[in-house]
């Protein structure tokens, strides 16, 4: 018989989730119910990640189909925006910004940078010269 979860809803053995059908409720649900670690190789762009059938900083893996699901609401709902050479599609949820990747052996990886105030981010965009801004994925200004 399966146990019973802190929502109510029936989640399998073990840890539980990770053998659920249920997709999550919503949005808020799905990021709260993963692990995310702080991507310490790019501290110069700070975000944090979490990794399709992994275990994240110590919070078990949720169902692969968790991620396809959030992955085809960034696709469906987020807006398309150039960072470097490459044009991805991010997704506002809880003052932060999401986007997905393919990793190796076509691995889901979901990103997420929070975004900056609003107040933050018209004083960088003041103080930049008018020579060439980018807007990296975690909504800093680059001025090169």
């Amino acid at each position: 018989m399966p146990s019973q979860g802190v929502d109510s809803r029936p989640t399998g053995q073990g840890n539980g989730i990770a053998r659920s059908t249920d997709l999550p409720a919503s949005l808020e649900e799905f990021v709260s119910r993963v692990g995310w670690r702080f991507a310490s190789t790019m501290p110069e762009i700070p975000h944090e990640y979490t990794v399709a059938a992994k275990a994240t900083a110590g919070v078990p893996p949720v169902p692969d189909a968790w991620y396809v699901w959030f992955t085809e609401q960034i696709a469906e709902h987020g807006y398309q925006a150039k960072f470097g050479g490459s044009t991805y599609t991010y997704l506002h949820v809880d003052g932060c910004k999401y986007w997905s990747l393919s990793g190796r052996d076509g691995v889901t990886i979901i990103n997420r940078a929070r975004l900056p105030d609003q107040a933050t981010s018209a004083l960088r965009l003041a103080a930049a010269p008018t020579s060439r801004r980018t807007t990296s994925p975690v909504g800093l200004v680059i001025t090169e």
